[in-house]
């Protein structure tokens, strides 16, 4: 058991989040990760009522805490009837954790709060994270350039973002954006974050519903083998190495920087064990080091 503010917070073993990601944060993977002692989320952009569907089947394969992730704020979607439908949805259904991704924090957060709702934000720059606590947002999660999914243009690497907003604010910070495995848990902390937020790690577990050749796409990745798409500006495998090994699709696959980490499909309670008993092993080889 690793604890910090956050998992104190959230009520969890490990603070290990998991990311919302479109069309992999499902009702089956958020309960497997959310009953090895980590966070699961079911992310909200599936239409209302397949949301519905998810939170109720993560609900009926576990007990323990679930989050709801909310990107639509960086899609810029909050005018629209249905993004306000699945807030009520994850509130009807007890949800009491809220990621809201990126955008401004002030557009859902009254409400999130008035039901009840431990609220996390995402944001890539030290700006966003004092935005944020000025807000009212729990829990700032630091999402570097590394990450897969919505990068930022500001491209703020974790080495460089995490301390810096660590330093700007007083609410707990988890850092996301390429962290695979213990050694990132463990530099994680050493910049004073208090959790992880973890994405493309969970892609490749027997529980995602990603499809497998987005699996095996994220075996093969080396650390060059992502990028940051003109205009859209969210990372993914890049198409020139998805056209090398799949030369009859014509899509891409959400992936960060650290996908060249991952190199076997575990089960979630494999890689979150994996996070927990290796960070003692890294720990010890930092101990062993002569000062």
């Amino acid at each position: 058991m690793i604890k910090t503010r956050v998992s104190e917070m959230l009520g969890i073993e490990h603070p290990i989040i998991e990311a919302g990601m479109t069309g992999v944060s499902f009702g089956k993977l958020a309960a497997a990760i959310s009953n090895a002692g980590a966070l699961g989320t079911v992310v909200s952009t599936m239409g209302a009522h397949n949301f519905q569907k998810e939170i109720r089947i993560a609900k009926s394969l576990t007990k323990k805490p679930l989050a709801v992730n909310f990107p639509h704020l960086v899609m810029r979607t909050w005018e629209k009837q249905e993004m306000w439908d699945t807030v009520e949805i994850a509130i009807d259904e007890g949800i009491k954790i809220a990621v809201m991704a990126a955008g401004d924090p002030y557009i859902l957060i009254n409400r999130l709060k008035e039901a009840g709702m431990i609220v996390l934000h995402v944001g890539a720059t030290v700006q966003h994270a004092i935005k944020a606590q000025e807000a009212g947002v729990d829990i700032f999660i630091a999402n570097g350039a590394e990450a897969g999914g919505g990068a930022s243009k500001e491209q703020v690497g974790n080495l460089a973002l995490a301390p810096q907003v660590v330093d700007a604010i007083d609410i707990p910070v988890i850092l996301g954006g390429s962290v695979i495995d213990a050694r990132g848990l463990v530099a994680a902390l050493a910049l004073g974050a208090e959790g992880i937020y973890v994405g493309t790690r969970f892609i490749a577990t027997h529980e995602s519903p990603a499809s497998e050749e987005h699996k095996q796409a994220i075996l093969l990745a080396k650390d060059d083998s992502t990028s940051v798409q003109p205009g859209i500006g969210g990372r993914s495998l890049s198409k020139s190495f998805i056209q090398e090994i799949y030369p009859q699709l014509n899509r891409s696959f959400g992936a960060g920087q650290g996908a060249g980490l991952v190199r076997e499909i575990f089960s979630v309670k494999e890689v979150i064990d994996h996070f927990v008993q290796d960070f003692e092993d890294v720990m010890e080889n930092i101990y062993s080091l002569k000062i």
